[in-house]
Parts: C-alpha cells; structure tokens; sequence
C-alpha cells in the first residue's frame, strides 16, 4: 500500500480504503503489503480494521490456494493468465473493451473492487453474459446488463460465473501449515464446468520432472451429476485420500468465506467417482 497520509493510523477514511485494497489484493498474482519507514502490519491500523482485513482477505485468500496455484499449473504449462481483463474472455462484447474495473481471476470469478469512495457498499457492474452468482449470498445477476449490487465493508466484492467449480482448502496461518486434505467443492449450476485441481510439493521444481498430480472435476448440469477423475501422477508426501465437502450453490447456501455446510461427504482415495445432487453416491 502506497500513499498512506499522515494519520494513517486513526483515519477511519482510510482504514475502510485499507480494507477494500486488501481485498482487491486477493485476487492479484501476489498478495503482500509493501512499505518504508512506516509500520504496515495491520494491527496497527486498530482491531476493527484488521479483523475486517483477516476475515474478508486473507482468510480467503488461504482458501482460494487449491484454485490459485492449480491456476499457476496453467500459467506455466500453456501461458495461461490469471488475472484477465474482461476483453479477454468476452471480447465479443463492445461495452466490455474499456471496463477498467472489472476483471477475471481465473476461469470462475468475476472481481468488481471498490478501489476509491471505499466508505460505499454499493457500485454498478456490468456483467459479461451469461449468469453470475455473488460469492456472499448465492444471488444470481443475469449477464449482458448493468446492475447496482451490494457489497459490506467485510465482503469481498466478487461474483462466480454460472457454470462453475470452485474448490476451496482450510482456513490457513500461512501457506504449507497443512496440506490440503480437507477440500470444500462448491458446484456452481447453470451450466457445465471442469476445473483440474493441481497438487506438488508446495515447495521445489520436481513437478518440472513430472512430479506432481492431477484431478479433475466435471459438473454436467442437465444430468446434475459431478465426477470427480482417477487421480493422474504422484508426489512424495501426497495425500492417499482426501476429505471432499460437497456443496451445491443455492441463495444462502453454500456462500461467504468460511466453510459451508456440506450435501455430501465424501471420501476420494483416487480413483473416480461420481457425486448426483440428489446425494446419491454412484460409482
């Protein structure tokens, strides 16, 4: 964060413009405060203020690693973007090619910061077509329209498409606390989706030697079933099974940071299943 003004650390002004900057922060390459011959670790700035920051941007983030770094497999293998101007994806829409505050994080979510007037809980988006689905409350925007939507100081304003599988970890202190075992699998209906979930090391280039593994999720929506693959590729340390919580999007269900309350439980030791909304568990 640049440009701090002298009361920094009293300024309620600038305390909710500090908390919005966190949360455009989530859904950046990197996430990190910088600073010079000021303390910027968030308590300062007041318990308010960084209970807002933990809760609405970095408790999140942590959440977002399975869908951040199974996007940077992408970034590396074939040049993919992760954080993708709306021109890019939609770039038949003409009132999208000078949308400067909107962008794509990845293949599911649309991001529609508050980057000044950070006091309001109310900005217009314009959304590319088809169906949007607001990451905090399950409300569903249709596309190709303008529309004034809501976001409090302590939600992070973005929306998932229509058509979408977002798989969340745990809650984290920091990155490799614990391996993501416990995975949240929120389908986004409306249409089919497919995402690969990557998984190394966390740490070194042996996945450049091919160690590493590969999952993938598929969700066809006329048939409302989710098939998870076989597992492909291994890694020193990897998790034989993992704890699947499957959740099924709906206006109030399956929404906001924390861990949802699941539809389905189940436990995926690599080899492939298929999960049906009914909860009927078929393999």
């Amino acid at each position: 964060v640049f440009f701090r003004p002298r009361d920094q650390y009293d300024s309620e002004e600038y305390h909710q413009l500090l908390i919005r900057w966190f949360q455009f922060g989530v859904f950046t390459p990197i996430f990190r405060v910088h600073g010079a011959g000021t303390h910027t670790e968030i308590w300062n700035f007041g318990m308010e203020t960084m209970n807002a920051i933990n809760t609405s941007a970095i408790t999140l983030r942590y959440r977002l690693l399975p869908y951040i770094y199974s996007g940077f497999w992408e970034v590396e293998t074939r040049g993919y973007t992760m954080q993708r101007g709306l021109i890019f994806d939609f770039p038949e829409d003409p009132q999208l090619w000078n949308v400067a505050d909107e962008f794509m994080f990845g293949t599911a979510l649309l991001v529609t910061p508050f980057v000044s007037n950070a006091s309001s809980t109310s900005r217009e988006v314009y959304f590319p077509k088809g169906s949007w689905i607001n990451f905090h409350t399950g409300t569903s925007h249709a596309g190709a329209s303008h529309v004034s939507v809501q976001f409090q100081l302590t939600e992070a304003p973005c929306f998932v498409r229509a058509g979408a599988i977002l798989v969340l970890g745990p809650e984290l202190q920091y990155a490799n606390e614990k391996s993501p075992k416990d995975l949240e699998v929120r389908v986004y209906k409306g249409g089919d989706a497919t995402w690969v979930f990557f998984e190394d090391d966390g740490h070194s280039s042996k996945y450049q030697r091919g160690s590493f593994s590969k999952i993938q999720f598929s969700w066809r929506d006329a048939d409302r079933v989710l098939t998870v693959s076989d597992r492909l590729g291994s890694f020193p340390g990897m998790d034989l099974e993992k704890n699947l919580c499957i959740v099924f999007v709906s206006e109030g269900h399956g929404v906001g940071v924390s861990r949802a309350k699941c539809d389905k439980e189940v436990v995926y030791s690599g080899h492939a299943l298929q999960i049906a909304e009914d909860l009927a568990l078929f393999a």
